[in-house]
């Protein structure tokens, strides 16, 4: 079994794992996270991390963290090396809840390919009708409408 950390500025851990279990009811407890405060350093960050790692040796980690560079980032990164730990960068919802519905059952590096899958595919334009494109009340009259492309 795979756990997933969710190592954020706080409270992004929290609500991300709250999306999770609002979704997927029974996965809870396989999700882990660090709420990181404003006042903490990149040390204490990857204190906080180790000390759960230490809980559970042996169990393979998918630590998804917020922003690169950021203090959650560069407390996490130090724990890249750490065997059976796979540290990913931009933790989105669809990058939380693609190794979720996939089952932690997976080994990490097979999650965290998961993770990444979702997390771009995740993110797309979305566009809205232009005007021109919207069905016209009965009885209009084309030309009256000044932002026609003709």
């Amino acid at each position: 079994m795979t756990k997933l950390l969710i190592v954020a500025h706080a409270p992004l851990a929290s609500a991300l794992k709250a999306v999770a279990v609002h979704a997927y009811a029974d996965c809870g407890e396989n999700i882990e996270t660090v709420d990181v405060p404003d006042d903490w350093d990149h040390d204490r960050v990857a204190a906080a991390v180790r000390a759960l790692l230490a809980q559970r040796p042996g169990t393979e980690t998918l630590l998804l963290t917020d922003v690169f560079g950021a203090t959650p980032g560069k407390g996490s990164a130090t724990l890249a090396d750490t065997p059976g730990v796979r540290v990913l960068v931009g933790v989105n919802v669809p990058m939380v809840l693609r190794p979720v519905c996939s089952g932690l059952d997976a080994p990490v590096d097979q999650l965290a390919d998961c993770a990444l899958v979702g997390a771009t595919r995740g993110i797309m334009p979305v566009g809205t009708l232009k005007r021109q494109d919207q069905p016209r009340p009965p009885g209009r009259d084309d030309q009256e409408d000044s932002d026609d492309q003709q």
